[in-house]
């Protein structure tokens, strides 16, 4: 058992070793994708391209909902709920949310209000925020 061990942490050593890594050398920031959701192969689509932009630009893109969406496609409303507050969990331990999209709905409202409470930095992309100015204006 413990030659087993050994293999176990000399794996783990080289695994954190080969962690993404940005320009700096740091470990890339876990991004909270906040966007308006859609189901099917359009929400996926967006979903992907939204991925992308987080990756090209030195982060892990974390997309809760999604990934328990597809676990649990039941849409009644306790099941969204539960959904939710796992997906408000996850928010908790990223580095930055990235709002995307020029639309929100009551719960990425609920995602930017908990990463303004717990000092995570947000991040608009695709000008919702530039919308949001010129309208107070």
């Amino acid at each position: 058992m413990k030659d087993f061990d050994e293999i176990l942490l000399r794996r783990g050593h080289y695994l954190m070793l080969h962690l993404p890594c940005n320009k700096d050398g740091n470990y890339s920031p876990l991004i909270y994708v906040c966007m308006f959701f859609e189901s099917g192969e359009k929400g996926e689509q967006t979903a992907r391209k939204y991925a992308e932009e987080v990756i090209s630009n030195g982060g892990v893109p974390v997309f809760p909902f999604q990934m328990y969406k597809a676990i649990f496609p039941e849409t009644n409303r306790l099941m969204v709920s539960f959904i939710q507050s796992m997906a408000l969990r996850i928010l908790k331990e990223c580095d930055e949310v990235w709002v995307f999209g020029d639309r929100l709905s009551g719960f990425m409202m609920d995602e930017i209000s908990l990463a303004t409470a717990f000092d995570i930095p947000v991040r608009y992309v695709n000008g919702l925020k530039e919308k949001e100015d010129s309208a107070d204006e």
